[in-house]
């Protein structure tokens, strides 16, 4: 059983940062990390794909080094996240990506914050 108290915890406003340490001779391109809200944290096979975020960074060529992808969280609704797969890509477009890190994360609610969609009040005629 995870015990979700011992998790990274977020809230929507903060910043989620994932540092990887990486080396490529021609230099880091893009990078990217993809969660996904878990309907049952224990299984990883439990992802609500409709329900995700993504940490990205760019490393401008870096060739060795420590790069942090990170994303403000907007509007991820409160749950168990897992990391689903990272992918590195050099500066010719080579891949390299790791599936289930085992990562995951805790995003707890914020009174503060506006998970609901806007509302359509009225149509009104063509002009």
């Amino acid at each position: 059983m995870t015990d979700e108290q011992s998790l990274p915890t977020y809230t929507v406003g903060d910043t989620v940062r994932l540092p990887l340490e990486v080396k490529d001779r021609s230099g880091i391109g893009a990078c990217y990390a993809h969660f996904s809200r878990m309907e049952n944290p224990e299984d990883p096979q439990s992802a609500d794909i409709e329900i995700d975020f993504e940490l990205e960074a760019n490393g401008d060529g870096l060739a060795e080094g420590t790069i942090e992808l990170e994303i403000e969280l907007t509007n991820a609704p409160p749950g168990t996240y897992w990391c689903d797969w990272i992918q590195v890509f050099d500066t010719v477009k080579n891949k390299t990506e790791i599936d289930d890190p085992g990562i995951k994360l805790l995003v707890v609610e914020n009174p503060e914050a506006d998970y609901d969609p806007p509302e359509i009040v009225d149509i009104k005629p063509l002009a």
